[in-house]
């Protein structure tokens, strides 16, 4: 969900269990998210990692006058976003809502949570595309791979690892390489 502050600044919080949230949130938005061409280039991205040759994402009558987003294929046909997998329905909605809302900060809690590996490493690029237009990002992760994935794919990413000993909260900043030393000496670097 997208969140005010204070400051002015947008920030989008994204996790896994947010997917129903984040879909409502497109609905009431559709017009504006269609009129900037925004479904059309997320469905050409996951007909990269997919398989589907997807053109467009649509918001159409389902059941009972209910809508549905739906990934509208080359050959007509249509999928609904919710029999995708859940990684997928995710990713979908975290391009759209990013691209559309231009928040300043995106903050993803678990981002490898339900995310198969294609699927990561094309998140791992969105969160660098944003990176690169002058977005702040913070990830949670309690996976080495996930970190060493998002680290590697944009360049001057850091590395925190934060730690809870009787009461106090520690931070300490780790290079990709000083995980990779940690690794290569049999160390976990989550301990």
């Amino acid at each position: 969900s997208i969140v005010e502050n204070p400051l002015g600044l947008r920030v989008l919080f994204i996790r896994d269990t947010m997917v129903r949230e984040m879909y409502e949130v497109m609905s009431e938005e559709w017009i504006g998210i269609v009129s900037r061409g925004v479904t059309r280039a997320v469905a050409r991205e996951v007909s990269e990692f997919t398989g589907l040759k997807a053109l467009d994402v649509t918001n159409e009558r389902f059941w009972k006058g209910s809508f549905s987003l739906m990934l509208y294929l080359e050959d007509g046909s249509r999928v609904r976003l919710g029999d995708l997998g859940d990684g997928v329905q995710l990713y979908i909605a975290f391009r759209i809502l990013s691209e559309y809302l231009n928040p300043d900060i995106v903050l993803w809690d678990d981002v490898e949570s339900r995310m198969n590996p294609a699927t990561l490493v094309r998140v791992a690029e969105g969160l660098a595309e944003l990176v690169e237009r002058g977005k702040q990002v913070v990830v949670t992760t309690h996976s080495i791979e996930a970190a060493r994935l998002l680290a590697s794919v944009a360049g001057d990413a850091g590395i925190v690892k934060l730690q809870l000993r009787d009461g106090v909260l520690t931070a300490q900043q780790l290079s990709l390489d000083d995980v990779e030393k940690m690794l290569s000496l049999g160390v976990d670097v989550r301990v």
